[in-house]
């Protein structure tokens, strides 16, 4: 019984120690951790800096490198049936950058290229024409070398331009056209003045003239009037003929009487 027993105690030592080596190395070896999955990151591909995006609708003139880019807005209440751009050294504008069968409608925004005719900085300005409803209107002073955005807005009868600038800056050309409008009016006024003292002058010119002419006719219709003066007849010479005179014997002379006063060769001779 005492051997049995003994036995028994030995195998439950060996199992406790069995499994306290088994637990033991457990702690002394744990599982390494698996590595968190590495999360998949969508990058999105931009463009380079110097490539710029497609223009999101319809286009008004042709990309190149040199080309100005503005996204051009309507605001001007009617279709835009006409457009074209001209620098300062040019006297007229250019044909129309809109074809005869397109159109920018009321509200519609564009991709506006312009190339310009020659190197030019940045801040050059550029005059605009604008057909609208049977109107046309010019702006002035657009540097659409500066500009990334650009709307045409109306302001009672005067056209201008709304801009956002590359640096973000916004701003509007109303003043510069308020100013071309007065230097209009004035040109104008001055030039109407100038007609009129030019027509003033040649009234006074002509209302000489006239007076003078008059005063003419008046002094033809005196001369008429007076007495024709006699005209002055040389008279003819004519040369007398020469008549000899006759001899007459005048006889003899007989002395006067003694007693008489005589005269003699105009002397008085006495008795």
């Amino acid at each position: 019984m005492s051997k049995k027993m003994g036995m028994a105690a030995l195998a439950l030592a060996c199992a406790i120690g069995t499994g306290a080596l088994a637990t033991g190395c457990a702690q002394e070896a744990p599982q390494p951790e698996s590595a968190p999955a590495q999360e998949a990151v969508e990058t999105k591909a931009e463009p380079a800096e110097d490539e710029s995006p497609e223009p999101d609708g319809a286009v008004i003139g042709k990309e190149s490198e040199d080309a100005y880019r503005v996204q051009l807005t309507n605001d001007l209440g009617a279709d835009v049936t006409s457009l074209s751009i001209k620098d300062l050294s040019e006297e007229s504008f250019p044909s129309s950058m809109i074809g005869s069968d397109e159109k920018v409608a009321a509200g519609e925004t564009v991709t506006m290229f312009y190339a310009p005719g020659q190197s030019a900085a940045a801040d050059v300005p550029y005059d605009m024409l604008v057909g609208v409803g049977g109107k046309t209107y010019e702006l002035h002073g657009l540097e659409l070398g500066n500009w990334t955005e650009m709307t045409l807005a109306l302001s009672g009868d005067i056209a201008y331009a709304t801009y956002v600038d590359a640096d973000g800056k916004a701003g509007d050309t109303k003043q510069i056209e308020q100013d071309v409008l007065d230097a209009k009016k004035a040109a104008a006024e001055e030039e109407a003045a100038a007609k009129k003292a030019a027509e003033e002058a040649a009234a006074e010119e002509a209302a000489a003239a006239a007076a003078a002419e008059e005063a003419e006719a008046a002094t033809a219709s005196e001369m008429e009037e007076a007495p024709a003066e006699p005209e002055y007849v040389e008279p003819e010479y004519v040369e007398p003929a020469y008549v000899e005179p006759e001899y007459v014997d005048p006889g003899y002379y007989e002395a006067p009487a003694q007693g008489e006063d005589s005269c003699v060769d105009g002397g008085v001779v006495l008795r």
